[in-house]
Formats: structure tokens, C-alpha cells, sequence
């Protein structure tokens, strides 16, 4: 169960700790994937403890979860969830977009490295080239290093 793990140190009031009950208890996280739910509790308790303190009151006074009490608090987790779900759809653009950036910057480079071994290539073959002219240029004089350099020629 991914609810009510708290920090060392940290109290959490009971009002609190009946909400994280709630959510479980009347099935709003069941939509979550298991790694959400925590991050989904703490945005809910402090939605309440900063935007919806009077309920969090109403239910401190007795702890008891009137009909009426149930209907507002629902209507807030509505709300909270769709905000909540909105914010991780922006995370997960968030973080494919630095993939993609990634990838471009590592396709930028691979293409550079590209561009570095055709140069080296090309640089070579001409040496290759030049070398099999002198050679063909020296063929036809009768001699040992003529024979010697017979045998270089590709």
C-alpha cells in the first residue's frame, strides 16, 4: 500500500489522515498507476491543508463524514485528480521532449563523426591512388625495387 508512507519527523494531522483513508476507501486512486499515488496524496493534502481548509475543519471537529461533507470533498478530489492527471501528462511531454532533444543532439553528432570518416577515407584512398601511380609510373623499369614494388599494388 502506496498511502499514509510519511517522512521521518513529519506529523500528519488526523483530518489528513482520514482523506488518504477516503481516497482509498472510495476508490480515487484506482485510476492512479502505483508509482502516482503517493506523489497524488501529497498534492492532495496540501491542495487541502492551503485552498480547502474549511473542510479540512469541519472535518476535524467530529472526524464524522456527513452526507454533505462527502459531497464537497468529492467534488474537490474531482478537481484534484483531473489537475493531478493534466500535470503528469505535462511531466511525461516534459520528458519526452528532452528525449527527442537527446536524440537530435546524438544524431547531430553521430552525423559529425560521419562527415570526419568520409574526409579521412576519401583522404586516404587518394594516397592509395598516388601510391599505385608512382608504382605504375616505376613498372616498367627492370629491377629488383621495380619487382618489390610490383608486389605493393593492390
Amino acid at each position: 500500500m502506496e498511502l499514509l508512507k510519511q517522512p521521518a519527523y513529519q506529523v500528519i494531522p488526523h483530518e489528513l489522515i482520514v482523506l488518504s483513508l477516503y481516497l482509498s476507501e472510495h476508490n480515487w486512486i484506482d485510476e492512479l498507476e502505483v508509482e502516482q499515488v503517493r506523489p497524488f496524496e501529497r498534492y492532495m493534502q496540501e491542495a487541502f491543508t492551503n485552498n480547502h481548509a474549511d473542510l479540512l475543519e469541519e472535518l476535524a471537529e467530529d472526524y464524522e463524514l456527513t452526507e454533505d461533507l462527502q459531497h464537497r470533498i468529492d467534488e474537490v478530489l474531482e478537481d484534484l485528480l483531473e489537475e493531478f492527471k493534466v500535470m503528469q501528462m505535462a511531466e511525461n511531454i516534459k520528458t519526452i521532449q528532452l528525449r527527442m532533444n537527446t536524440i537530435n543532439k546524438v544524431s547531430k553528432i553521430t552525423n559529425a563523426m560521419k562527415l570526419v570518416s568520409m574526409s579521412k577515407l576519401q583522404r586516404y584512398q587518394r594516397k592509395v591512388k598516388e601510391f599505385e601511380e608512382i608504382v605504375e609510373e616505376y613498372a616498367h623499369i627492370p629491377s629488383e625495387k621495380s619487382q618489390v614494388l610490383k608486389g605493393w599494388m593492390f
